[in-house]
């Protein structure tokens, strides 16, 4: 038993992820009994996943559960072995005696800018749902310029009063007329708008949270590039793969890693050849700077241990729903194929050599 339930669960607000998963109900309550069925099964060598799943870090606590998610898909097709020996990766699969294929498991993560932004805003808006009470509005908040953090205390006695002055609205108001005021100190412009509760709590027992909406976060965090990382750094040249196959199974966690980003990681960044002062000689091709992609040193084709990666859905969590896309894709100049049958994808992104090129299609 890795989480027992809480006697009262609570309804936050939750400031991460350990928290949450804890106490919360709903959801987590759901999450909790898939992880504990999960490692109920799971060899756990000196208990490293169980410390993970059991610390206060977010970060090490989703990779544990990845790893332990990764454990459960490839137990339905083979007996996995978790850190066999010291140059073992994560699992290496059995069939019996015979060693079928190895696996290695890694998490992709937001990026420091994006993870930094969102920890802000989150905080902001706790601090403003402990503070602020309103029957009849919610509101939504934006950011327009940051220098420092606020005080909490007065953002949210100035938020109250403007809240308290609002008159009541009515079925007949149009969201273009929602109130709407700025905050400004040194410190910030934070840009609110008012948006009526439907229908409103009958009770203030009945009173949640009054942010419906934090703010967007846009940015473009090169995920390509950081996918690429990941993967090449788990690629294959330090473990003892006993001639067999090998992939990694990524879990995608950063919210802006896409299926075009998955591929310019894998395959190299698109980009078009063109010959100078002939338009029409311009060609869509690769860069030479994807985990599979051949280059001047690496003719045959880059990690050519790796016969192919796995990529679990963006933002999936464990909650009692099947809610897991899986996704494979292949490398052309692989020494051996993964097995078919171990790791059952959803869709294919098959690639393979033909004498003009590599040709990419999905299958499913």
């Amino acid at each position: 038993m890795v989480f027992d339930e809480p006697e009262a669960p609570s309804e936050g607000p939750f400031t991460d992820l350990v928290s949450w998963l804890r106490t919360a109900g709903g959801k987590a309550q759901g999450a909790r009994q898939v992880i504990n069925e999960w490692y109920s099964t799971f060899p756990d060598k000196e208990g490293m996943v169980l410390s993970r799943l059991h610390g206060r870090d977010d970060n090490a606590l989703i990779q544990a559960v990845d790893e332990l998610h990764v454990y459960h898909l490839l137990s339905q097709h083979s007996e996995p072995v978790y850190e066999e020996d010291e140059n073992s990766p994560d699992f290496r699969l059995y069939n019996s005696s015979a060693c079928m294929a190895g696996v290695e498991v890694a998490t992709l993560f937001a990026s420091e800018d994006f993870g930094s932004e969102h920890s802000r805003n989150s905080e902001l808006t706790t601090a403003i749902n402990a503070r602020v009470h309103s029957r009849l509005w919610y509101l939504h908040f934006r950011v327009i310029r940051w220098a420092r953090k606020p005080s909490e205390r007065r953002l949210a006695e100035w938020i109250q009063r403007l809240i308290d002055d609002l008159p009541a609205p009515t079925p007949e108001t149009d969201p273009d007329q929602y109130p709407t005021a700025t905050y400004s100190t040194d410190d910030v412009d934070l840009e609110f708008s008012f948006i009526p509760r439907s229908p409103a709590p009958s009770s203030p027992g009945l009173i949640k949270s009054v942010v419906a909406l934090g703010p967007m976060i846009m940015l473009w965090g090169k995920s390509d590039r950081r996918l690429r990382r990941v993967v090449s750094d788990k690629a294959g040249g330090r473990y003892d793969h006993r001639a067999a196959p090998f992939a990694v199974v990524v879990s995608i966690r950063d919210p802006l890693c896409d299926g075009e980003d998955i591929i310019d990681a894998l395959y190299g960044a698109e980009t078009v050849s063109i010959v100078i002062d002939n338009p029409g000689s311009a060609q869509a091709t690769r860069k030479m700077n994807g985990v599979f992609a051949r280059s001047p040193a690496n003719p045959e084709g880059r990690n050519r241990r790796l016969s192919c990666v796995f990529t679990i859905k963006p933002g999936w969590w464990p909650d009692g729903e099947s809610n897991t896309t899986l996704l494979r894709f292949d490398n052309p100049f692989a020494e051996r194929p993964f097995p078919r049958n171990i790791l059952v994808p959803d869709r294919h992104f098959m690639a393979q050599q033909e004498p003009n090129g590599v040709r990419m299609e999905w299958r499913t």
